[in-house]
């Protein structure tokens, strides 16, 4: 029972390596692209918080559908102050201290002693989205 533990758990480790590193082709992106044409709402979810794959994966479809205009507006699960104030910093109408706004999203999450918004994906997409 022991060795089915312990394969059990390398070959789940084994997985999240490989995704902490996905990033999608151009041609991924494309499908993407063609199969929310007719959407006006789409969701970006994950599996699990705090893999870095999943924040990377994301931003680059994030980062592929601004870029092709097919999204005007990203909603993020946490407080509407601070995503009104994160909104105008991104904006240029507001400077902020971004670790102390993106440790306030993370409000949500506080209990669990988790910060799901202060990583550095999350403040490489929030610096490409001001730029």
């Amino acid at each position: 029972m022991n060795q089915i533990k312990l394969a059990l758990t390398l070959l789940l480790s084994f997985f999240f390596a490989i995704c902490s590193a996905q990033h999608l082709s151009q041609k991924e992106l494309s499908r993407i692209s063609d199969k929310i044409q007719n959407h006006n709402i789409i969701g970006l979810g994950e599996a699990q918080h705090f893999y870095r794959g999943y924040y990377n994966t994301k931003f680059d479809i994030v980062k592929h559908l601004i870029k092709e205009e097919s999204i005007h507006v990203i909603v993020l699960e946490a407080s509407i102050n601070v995503t009104s104030m994160l909104n105008s910093y991104i904006n240029g109408e507001t400077v902020l201290d971004l670790p102390t706004t993106l440790t306030a999203l993370n409000e949500p999450y506080s209990l669990q002693k988790a910060g799901l918004y202060n990583c550095l994906e999350i403040v490489q997409m929030i610096d490409w989205l001001k730029e």
